[in-house]
């Protein structure tokens, strides 16, 4: 098992229908990561799972189009497995392999003034397919590559707006994202090894269908989550058993 520090600078954004950006957040985020792996032959298994928060800036305007500066509290949980086959050995130890993965993020968007808060709550499942190979080797130390493109399933966003209006789950559209990592390992003192792997990471959702928006119970309106897009810049430093 390797687990360690995370890092994740985060980037935000969403759309109005004519394309203009309405909302960007962007940050540091600060996190944790583990990863527990196993291998049988030339088949590997491995799990990771990674949790990031912190507060954000928030850049978006109010209903009627006035610009509105706030800060963002993020909340992100990012667990996927993996299972891939090696066909060749050394010195390309090529490995393609498929992975699921479910991502549950929460925004809470601080009021501001006269404009009140309101709290996100994201969640879904992704499939990908990818490759992970070794670019370098030097004795023990080895320079690899990571890449993959997945595409969610099933997004789906809780909004709690507080009083007077009832909370609304609304259903995103799939869309596609990817990752790319450059994990590099190098060996350390009683059968351990560090790995510095700086990665990059993309993702969409795309807009709802409108919903009625509630009171009580009483219909007061409509109410959707529009399309939007992620960026993040990320490193994982992490300690584990030399493979």
């Amino acid at each position: 098992m390797d687990a360690g520090f995370s890092a994740r600078l985060f980037d935000f954004e969403e759309f109005a229908d004519s394309g203009t950006r309405i909302v960007r957040e962007h940050g540091a985020l600060p996190g944790v990561v583990g990863r527990l792996g196993g291998q049988r032959g030339r088949f590997r298994m491995e799990g990771r799972a990674a949790y990031h928060a912190g507060g954000v800036t928030y850049d978006g305007q109010t209903q009627g189009g006035r610009p509105l500066t706030s800060r963002t509290d993020e909340r992100i949980l990012d667990l996927g497995v993996r299972a891939g086959y090696r066909p060749l050995g050394a010195p390309f130890e090529l490995m393609p392999y498929v992975a699921i993965g479910y991502l549950l993020w929460e925004r809470d968007i601080r009021g501001t003034g006269n404009v009140r808060g309101l709290q996100e709550r994201y969640g879904w499942s992704s499939l990908a397919a990818g490759a992970d190979a070794t670019l370098y080797r030097k004795g023990r130390v080895s320079v690899g590559l990571d890449a993959r493109v997945l595409r969610t399933q099933g997004p789906e966003s809780r909004v709690t707006f507080g009083q007077p209006y009832d909370a609304v789950t609304l259903a995103l559209g799939n869309e596609w994202g990817g990752r790319l990592g450059i994990p590099v390992r190098m060996p350390l003192k009683n059968g351990l090894s560090l790995s510095i792997a700086p990665w990059a990471e993309a993702w969409s959702l795309g807009r709802s269908p409108n919903q009625t928006l509630t009171s009580g119970g009483v219909p007061v309106g409509t109410v959707f989550q529009p399309r939007s897009e992620s960026w993040s810049l990320g490193i994982d430093i992490t300690i584990g058993k030399t493979r």
